[in-house]
């Protein structure tokens, strides 16, 4: 497992998916989609309306999040998923953004990938 600074977030796709810039050394940035490790959140695009709500309920919190904070966000890697995304895990001053999402009922906890 790698850890890297995240240089921003351009995109917060929903409560368990964002677009970030990573810095990886040596002035080399490289902006990746980025699956926050081992949470699921509910769905943003869905039919189902109450899960669609949570959905944006678990989005707006994270972007709240990580824009209060975005200075000082790191990515720990978990390797690519199943769907070509990274795998990781961000942390905001030593604490993990996705123990937060599930302890404050945005997330639930998802099998390791």
């Amino acid at each position: 497992m790698y850890n890297y600074k995240i240089f921003g977030i351009t995109k917060v796709v929903d409560g368990d998916t964002v677009d970030a810039i990573i810095d990886v050394g040596f002035n080399i940035l490289i902006k990746k989609r980025i699956r926050l490790y081992a949470i699921n959140a509910p769905e943003t695009r869905t039919k189902d309306k109450k899960e669609k709500q949570r959905g944006f309920e678990s989005k707006k919190a994270l972007v709240s999040i990580l824009d209060i904070h975005k200075d000082n966000i790191t990515i720990q890697s978990h390797g690519i998923g199943k769907y070509g995304r990274v795998i990781g895990e961000l942390f905001i001053e030593g604490n993990s953004v996705s123990d937060f999402m599930i302890s404050e009922g945005f997330a639930e906890k998802y099998p390791r990938e």
